[in-house]
């Protein structure tokens, strides 16, 4: 996690375990997630920084991880929206 955070554009990362509480009956493909917030003009540049790196002594990458884990690239649509108090 804390290696993703080298490579340009990316400046957050947090971790996620699956809550016992959810809407639907188990069972679910993945118990975990990771969210990397990224700020750059230039997406492709970080994708094409974070394909370099991977799986290298750069960033080594788990053997504990899923084989199918999914990585995906989403951007905002809308405002954050926030709860008032």
């Amino acid at each position: 996690m804390h290696n993703a955070l080298r490579i340009p554009g990316f400046v957050s990362a947090q971790r996620f375990e699956l809550a016992p509480a959810q809407r639907a009956d188990a069972p679910f493909p993945w118990g975990y997630l990771a969210i990397y917030e990224l700020e750059i003009d230039d997406l492709q540049q970080s994708i094409d920084a974070l394909a370099a790196r991977y799986n290298t002594p750069e960033m080594v990458i788990s053997e504990a991880l899923h084989p199918q884990r999914l990585g995906l690239i989403f951007e905002a649509v809308g405002p954050r929206v926030e709860a008032k108090a």
